[in-house]
């Protein structure tokens, strides 16, 4: 009865903590503006921009405390409740631990499951083909063109290195062979010296890349010397 009382007193403490931090949208760690200021960050170009990390940092910092003050508190009422648990698991602390791991996955996995029916309900969220004009409205037209003419088996050669159109390409060309390219080619580039330099590619040698897709011309309208997908012939 001690240690269900002590369990007892520990969840609503944490349980308080937890409903604490809920209200604060931020969470600043003391020090944190001193020692900021003695190391700044390299990524901070000016005072706009350090300040807008500052609040991200902080902000995750107060997710991270919500979801530790949770998961102890809903460990502590289990163990109080089942006091055969801890013997299960070797003592109060890690049952405390893991029952509280345990119960925020399957928290997590609820609200995540629930967010997906809400989805599905109003149109926001899809596994069909549609979802490519929701992520990606300006390209989704080229992108379904490109996987019409380029065959499964077929290689692609990605030259660019915006990582939302090298997500996009990758995710609508699978299962192509895909061989990124961490270059720039000027859009003003002939199609003649960027399939000429592609030939020259072992690539296009020895593993039979047939396309090159240029994702820094990718977005419709982009002014360019050169198609943003072409045929490699060897």
């Amino acid at each position: 009865m001690p240690r269900r009382a002590v369990l007892l007193l520990l969840a609503c403490v944490f349980a308080a903590a937890a409903f604490g931090v809920s209200r604060r949208a931020e969470w600043p760690l003391p020090g944190a503006a001193s020692w900021t200021a003695r190391h700044p960050d390299p990524r901070v170009v000016d005072a706009g921009a350090e300040a807008a990390l500052a609040a991200q940092v902080d902000g995750e910092r107060r997710g991270d405390l919500l979801l530790l003050f949770a998961a102890l508190a809903a460990g502590c009422l289990v163990v109080a409740a089942a006091p055969r648990v801890a013997a299960w698991m070797g003592g109060a602390p890690s049952a405390v631990l893991l029952c509280g791991s345990i119960g925020l996955g399957v928290a997590q996995l609820g609200v995540s499951i629930a967010g997906q029916a809400r989805g599905l309900r109003d149109g926001s969220w899809s596994v069909a083909d549609d979802t490519l004009d929701r992520i990606a409205p300006r390209e989704a037209a080229t992108l379904r063109e490109w996987r019409a003419r380029i065959a499964p088996d077929e290689g692609v050669i990605l030259i660019g290195s915006d990582p939302r159109l090298y997500d996009l390409v990758v995710w609508a060309l699978d299962p192509r062979p895909l061989y990124p390219l961490l270059l720039d080619i000027r859009p003003a580039t002939s199609a003649e010296q960027v399939l000429r330099g592609a030939r020259g590619l072992p690539i296009v040698r020895e593993r039979g890349a047939r396309w090159i897709a240029d994702l820094n011309v990718l977005p419709p309208g982009t002014p360019a010397g050169h198609a943003a997908l072409m045929r490699v012939e060897p």
